[in-house]
């Protein structure tokens, strides 16, 4: 494979993956925003109970993970998988 075409499919694919982007990105997060204002109170008064504030702690984190995943690292993985 010479060096334009990895390059032309570069550059196909990213403009693919923000087509994509525009229309499924919204919705995500709106989902994991909201779900993160919704956990927020058990961080805040359920420092007196553990099981709450393990809870809302637990899934403010995996749920900021699973935002930087799908932002940063699905659109690296996406672009070398149409290089190879």
């Amino acid at each position: 494979m010479s060096v334009k075409k990895i390059k032309k499919k570069i550059i196909i694919g990213a403009f693919a993956l923000g087509d994509a982007f525009k229309g499924k990105i919204t919705p995500i997060l709106l989902t994991i925003i909201s779900t993160i204002l919704g956990f927020i109170p058990f961080v805040y008064s359920g420092q007196n109970e553990v099981f709450w504030f393990a809870l809302g702690v637990g899934t403010i984190g995996g749920l900021i993970m699973s935002l930087v995943m799908i932002v940063l690292v699905l659109p690296i993985l996406i672009v070398r998988r149409d290089i190879v």
